[in-house]
């Protein structure tokens, strides 16, 4: 069976599903925005000194870390 033939009719053990794979890293700023959310707690007085846009983002950053906490059963301070 060539190449094409199997592009053309998949066997029916095929999966249909799709996996996704990081083929860059993170940016930057994608790094400290999870660097200060998962250290909220050690950073909380410093938090107000960022700029407004990038508070906003960090607030969902750390509310994705609180939540990945606790469904771990991770103690969290925050």
């Amino acid at each position: 069976m060539d190449s094409i033939s199997v592009l053309q009719s998949p066997s029916q053990s095929h999966s249909g599903d799709l996996l996704v794979f990081q083929t860059e890293p993170y940016s930057l700023h994608r790094l400290c925005e999870d660097c200060i959310g998962r250290n909220a707690w050690t950073l909380r007085h410093q938090l107000s000194w960022l700029p407004t846009k990038f508070q906003e983002t960090v607030k969902k950053r750390i509310s994705f870390f609180r939540t990945a906490a606790k469904s771990q059963g991770i103690h969290n301070p925050t």
